[in-house]
């Protein structure tokens, strides 16, 4: 062990961290972005398989049927005429399917539109989770939160899987950034990140309003706490 990352005889670690442990984290980060990018990216454009992976195929036909019959709900089975509300999908909210819309619009109709955004965001989560450690704890911290998480199958597996989790862990990931952040620095961009995260995360899936509702709920306790 080097003598700029090394521990201090108590056992703890420095709490300033070295230039070193700085440039580590650095490069292990973005080795791991460029890494994870490479599988992710892995035959992108190929067909749409079935079973599970078959629903971002849904995504595409409600794309198109957003686009086609300029509408914000998505319903999943073409129709010769408008959709009557009876056949929006409102188990969700419709943030994937928005962005999807997005996507297709500018790529045009494709087994890449169905996959471009969650690979994306994929992707960006690496270094997220990375800053986040870094945030928590200590660049050294970042590094390997971000090994584990492109070390985990799931990760990997469902990479390029247009639903619920890819951009709800992504967005998630960027609101608690922003919130711990925000609390060190005061800085108002950070605080843009956090309201920004928590509602691309709360448009992505249900959960998100727990966390947004833990996240204001220690805000709250604290402010309260920090009055008496």
């Amino acid at each position: 062990m080097t003598p700029e990352l090394a521990p201090d005889p108590s056992g703890e670690w420095p709490a300033i961290t070295s230039d070193l442990e700085v440039k580590l984290a650095r490069i292990v980060t973005w080795s791991l972005t460029a890494l994870f990018a490479c599988v992710v990216l892995w035959e992108i454009g190929a067909p749409l398989v079935a079973g599970h992976y078959a629903s971002s195929a849904s995504m595409g036909i409600i794309a198109e049927n957003m686009r086609r019959w300029g509408i914000v709900a998505p319903v999943w089975s073409y129709t010769a005429d408008p959709p009557d509300p009876s056949l929006y999908y409102c188990h969700h909210p419709f943030g994937i399917f928005w962005t999807t819309t997005i996507v297709q619009a500018i790529f045009g109709r494709s087994d890449l539109t169905c996959r471009l955004a969650p690979a994306i965001l994929s992707v960006a989560t690496v270094p997220l989770v990375s800053a986040l450690g870094r945030a928590l704890y200590r660049p050294l911290a970042g590094a390997v939160m971000a090994a584990f998480f492109v070390a985990s199958p799931i990760a990997l597996s469902f990479a390029q899987f247009n639903a619920l989790e890819v951009p709800l862990m992504a967005w998630s990931t960027l609101l608690l950034w922003g919130w711990v952040r925000s609390k060190s620095t005061g800085k108002r961009r950070h605080v843009v990140a956090m309201v920004l995260g928590a509602t691309f995360a709360m448009h992505a899936d249900w959960p998100a309003f727990v966390l947004v509702a833990l996240v204001l709920g220690v805000d709250l306790i604290g402010l309260v706490l920090g009055r008496l």
